[in-house]
C-alpha cells in the first residue's frame, strides 16, 4: 500500500529537523514555518505519537548547528542532505534539485538523477516527477522518452498535474520535447520569433552538466538560424523574382541560399 503523501511530509518534517524549535536550537524561517503541520491530527497519527510526545531524531544538534553556519542555499541543502541520508523521498527529491542547479552545492548530474531516482522508487509523487523530466531532458540518465512519459504518468496517476500534461505531450513523437529552463530556452530561441523548432531528441544521451547539454543546444540553435534565414531567402528570392517578371528597375537580388553556402 503506497505511502500516505501526509505521512512523507511527516516524516520529512521530523528528519529535516522542523521541530528543532523544540530543542531550542532555532532553525531557518523557512522550515522552521513549516513546523505547524505536525499540529494536525493526521501527521501525528503518521508519526504514531501524541502531544508531548515528539522527539527530534534525524539530526544532532551539533549537526543541525553545523547546517545553520552555511549560507544561503548552501544551508537548506545541507539539511535536506541530513534527511535524504536516511531515506526521506521528498529531501532526496529537493536535494536532487540543488545538484541539478548547482545551488549552494557543486553541480553533479549523476548524483541528481540518483537522488530522483531514489525518491521515485519511494512512490513519491514530485520524485517521480522529477526523474520524468531528468529522462525528457537526459539529465544524469540516458535521454529517453518512453520513460518520461512512464514517469510522468506515474506521478500524474498520484494528482500532479504537470506530470499527466506532460506525459500526453510527449506521446506525440511530433512535439518538441522543450527546454529544461528559461536559459536553454533563450540560447535557442535568442528572442526571435521562431518558425520551427526540431522535434529530434537527443535520444540515448547522457549529460552530465548543464555544460554538455548547452554544447548539444547549440547543434539545434544553428539549424533553427540556418532553417529561418532560408526561408527568408525564399520570400525575397519570390519577391526579386516578381520584380523581374513585372519588368522592375529596382529589384533586389537576394543572393545565394545561405542554407547552402
Amino acid at each position: 500500500m503506497p505511502i500516505l503523501p501526509e505521512c512523507h511530509m511527516a516524516r520529512l518534517a521530523r528528519s529535516l529537523g522542523l521541530l528543532v524549535m523544540a530543542l531550542g536550537l532555532g532553525a531557518p524561517p523557512a522550515l522552521a514555518a513549516d513546523a505547524v503541520v505536525l499540529a494536525s491530527g493526521a501527521l501525528r497519527r503518521c508519526l504514531g505519537i501524541t502531544p508531548g510526545q515528539v522527539k527530534f531524531t534525524g539530526m544532532t544538534a551539533a549537526g543541525a548547528a553545523s547546517c545553520q553556519q552555511l549560507p544561503g542555499a548552501a544551508l537548506y541543502a545541507c539539511w535536506y542532505g541530513r534527511a535524504a541520508s536516511v531515506g526521506e523521498p521528498a529531501a532526496q527529491r529537493e536535494l536532487g534539485g540543488y545538484y541539478e542547479d548547482g545551488d549552494g552545492v557543486a553541480e553533479n548530474w549523476d548524483l541528481a538523477a540518483k537522488l530522483y531516482q531514489a525518491s521515485a522508487a519511494h512512490g513519491w509523487s514530485k520524485g517521480q516527477l522529477a526523474l520524468g523530466r531528468a529522462y525528457e531532458f537526459g539529465i544524469g540518465v540516458p535521454q529517453d522518452r518512453q520513460q518520461a512519459i512512464a514517469w510522468f504518468a506515474r506521478a500524474g496517476a498520484q494528482g500532479i498535474g504537470q506530470g499527466e500534461y506532460f506525459a500526453r505531450w510527449l506521446r506525440d513523437p511530433l512535439n518538441n520535447i522543450g527546454f529544461r529552463n528559461q536559459a536553454e530556452h533563450d540560447l535557442v530561441v535568442g528572442g526571435k520569433l521562431r518558425f520551427r523548432l526540431r522535434s529530434g531528441d537527443p535520444t540515448g544521451i547522457t549529460f552530465r552538466s548543464s555544460a554538455q547539454r548547452t554544447a548539444w543546444l547549440a547543434g539545434p540553435r544553428r539549424e533553427v538560424d540556418l532553417s529561418e534565414a532560408h526561408t527568408m531567402w525564399s520570400i525575397r528570392s519570390s519577391e526579386y523574382q516578381q520584380c523581374q517578371r513585372a519588368g522592375g528597375s529596382n529589384c533586389v537580388n537576394p543572393g545565394a541560399d545561405p542554407a547552402r553556402r
